[in-house]
């Protein structure tokens, strides 16, 4: 697998998992996508298929969301993905990061603890679909 500078674009082509599913119409808007496009937003891309999208959006200086859009066969490439994350982690010049994981995700939720975020609390009907998330930050 091999990271590209995230476009929005590449959304178009992403075929979500099935616990993001709920996000498909939210990706389909060009808008979103662009919304994202930041200096620390990536694509992971293997035998020219996108694997996932992933970044941080920065909400002021110190603080920052994560964020992670990923393909059914994202779990081949885990830990690879896992890696690129942490890497990223260890060089973010933020103080605080946060993310937010469905609750029904079991997967998500143990792959944010392994990347050392807090739990601080749940949101309730969060995504465009209506799903509770919980609230995870990891502060430096």
């Amino acid at each position: 697998m091999r990271l590209v500078k995230f476009s929005a674009e590449h959304l178009a082509t992403l075929r979500l998992q099935r616990s993001q599913e709920g996000m498909s119409s939210i990706i389909s808007d060009i808008r979103y996508g662009q919304s994202l496009e930041t200096p620390w937003s990536f694509t992971g891309v293997h035998n020219d298929t996108i694997i996932g999208c992933a970044g941080a959006v920065e909400l002021w200086p110190g603080r920052a969301c994560l964020w992670a859009l990923l393909s059914d066969d994202a779990g081949r490439h885990f830990l690879t993905i896992h890696r690129a994350v942490e890497g990223f982690l260890k060089v973010a010049p933020w103080s605080r990061i946060e993310a937010t994981v469905d609750v029904r995700f079991e997967a998500g939720q143990r792959w944010i603890r392994m990347l050392n975020f807090q739990h601080e609390g749940r949101l309730r009907r969060y995504t465009p679909d209506g799903q509770d998330h919980d609230l995870f930050s990891r502060v430096k």
